[in-house]
């Protein structure tokens, strides 16, 4: 295999890579051959972005930190784009206030499994944490939560009951048409992913295209599961990991597991 050769990087100037599930298996450690791969496109003159769901403070903050990233870094489900340096945003999308404390409300109202999202914080009910963040996080008490700074709100399906997610299916498409929703398949129904509307992984690629002003055929996408179609569809080059959904393979120029991807750097 020789797609990433340096004859064919010279064609490309960044690459934007999925996390878990792509840089990371379900340890969430960066393993070192992604590393090696990782510094192979940097050692190319290519600009490397993880684009995730997670926000920045926490694993995507020290996966960042290990493999030396300075570029510009999209994350919450693409409504912030973030430099590592400074740990501010470049571009941010949020709720509009009225929506977001009506939407919370609700969501308090159902008892459903959820936390909050602001460029600096998680908020969760009575400072709950919530595992799935991963290590990192500071938990904050969502009664102090600024209902202006919210940019993401996530639904977890565990400890629900199949009920109370079907109440929240119907809540969530209520409002279909005022902010943008990801949801996955669970034994007890979806969870959900929720950002402004006009924000996903696709419009924040291309935000990020206009910032290091570089033209859209200039671009690598690389993810493994259904919330990285838009990714791969804002890219030129589109890589999908083998067992991805029939979705992604239909559009992808290259099929190829995590370990033939980084095996590609040596």
């Amino acid at each position: 295999m020789s797609s990433f050769s340096p004859n064919f990087l010279k064609e490309y100037k960044l690459v934007v890579s999925d996390f878990d599930g792509t840089l990371v298996d379900k340890s969430l450690e960066l393993s070192s051959e992604s590393e090696k791969f990782v510094k192979y496109i940097l050692e190319n003159n290519l600009h490397f972005s993880i684009a995730s769901g997670r926000p920045f403070f926490g694993i995507i903050e020290k996966a960042c930190y290990r493999l030396g990233l300075n570029d510009y870094q999209i994350v919450a489900g693409g409504s912030i784009i973030i430099s590592p340096k400074s740990k501010k945003p470049v571009w941010i999308k949020h709720f509009e206030p009225k929506l977001a404390k009506e939407l919370i409300s609700k969501l308090l109202d159902l008892k459903a499994n959820f936390a909050v999202e602001t460029s600096q914080s998680v908020y969760t009910e009575n400072s709950q944490e919530k595992p799935q963040y991963g290590a990192g996080i500071i938990f904050k008490n969502i009664d102090d939560l600024n209902y202006e700074e919210v940019n993401k709100i996530v639904i977890f399906p565990l400890d629900i009951s199949k009920d109370i997610m079907n109440k929240i299916h119907v809540l969530v498409e209520s409002y279909k048409d005022k902010f943008h929703s990801v949801n996955a398949n669970s034994p007890v129904g979806p969870a959900y992913d929720l950002t402004p509307a006009s924000t996903s992984k696709h419009f924040a690629v291309l935000e990020l295209i206009k910032i290091l002003n570089i033209n859209r055929q200039e671009t690598i996408g690389i993810g493994d599961s259904y919330n990285d179609y838009p990714l791969l569809t804002a890219c030129r080059y589109k890589v999908v990991i083998k067992g991805a959904p029939k979705e992604l393979v239909e559009i992808a120029d290259l099929v190829i597991s995590r370990e033939e991807l980084f095996n590609l750097a040596q």
